[in-house]
């Protein structure tokens, strides 16, 4: 991956600990996650930056920034996604359970969003702005955000394991890569 000088890899940590192997149910995830990140730093290539993914649900209220931190020493961008309903992370009951706060965590939330304010200050580059991060507080209190459009299916392509291709990471799969040419997809 590192020899094709990609503009960015992503990886998905939610968690450094026990939090990340419940979300994901891969044992070991945040530990298999990061000697991942370290395989892919032995071969910098001077091009590449590494996007932490991590997702912000009532599981992670408390632990997201441990990894925040460790992306602001390593100088890796941190992008945080929202728990949602979509097919992609959970479509499951547990994501309804995870989207909705009780007044103590959204407290907790509100909280960790003037920390991440505070980081966006000192770290402009790695944490989102300040913007992005209002927006995140709104979103709790309704999940569907009608005013708001997404253009991610502008900004990127989400390709999985497996080679099936996303527009967007909540959305079907459009293609495979490992049956069909990118120009088809």
């Amino acid at each position: 991956l590192m020899a094709t000088q990609l503009k960015t890899i992503a990886l998905s940590l939610d968690d450094l600990g026990d939090t990340f192997e419940a979300i994901r149910g891969v044992k070991n995830a945040a530990r298999r996650t990061i000697d991942a990140i370290d395989r892919l730093m032995s071969f910098d290539n001077g091009v590449t930056k590494i996007v932490l993914a991590a997702t912000i649900m009532k599981s992670t209220l408390l632990t997201i920034r441990p990894v925040v931190e460790y992306a602001i020493e390593n100088n890796f961008v941190i992008e945080l996604n929202l728990v949602d309903f979509t097919h992609y992370l959970f479509e499951t009951p547990a994501s309804k359970e995870q989207y909705e706060l009780t007044a103590e965590e959204k407290e907790q939330l509100r909280l960790l969003i003037h920390w991440l304010a505070e980081k966006h200050q000192q770290h402009p580059q790695i944490v989102p702005r300040l913007a992005h991060l209002e927006w995140m507080k709104k979103y709790f209190d309704d999940y569907r955000m009608r005013e708001t459009p997404c253009y991610q299916v502008a900004l990127k392509v989400c390709i999985e394991p497996d080679g099936g291709v996303r527009t967007c990471c909540s959305k079907g799969v459009v293609g495979n890569l490992m049956t069909q040419g990118v120009e088809e997809v």
